[in-house]
């Protein structure tokens, strides 16, 4: 469907790197998905910004309860 292997290296590596951040912060694989490298590269950076501002917020609440 994506022809990933017929793709350069560098278009697999942010392409990999893409997915691998996309299951690690639990997001998943939507409808709307990035179609283009750059798309993939700002992905990455939005997921990783939301998973660090969800680590912030409950480590403070952790320190609240506690």
């Amino acid at each position: 469907m994506f022809e990933i292997d017929q793709k350069p290296n560098p278009s697999k590596m942010i392409a990999v790197t893409y997915y691998a951040f996309t299951s690690l912060s639990t997001v998943g694989l939507g409808d709307l998905h990035p179609i283009t490298n750059q798309e993939r590269v700002l992905g990455v950076f939005i997921l990783l910004f939301g998973v660090l501002t969800t680590s912030f917020v409950m480590e403070n609440l952790s320190h609240m309860i506690s």
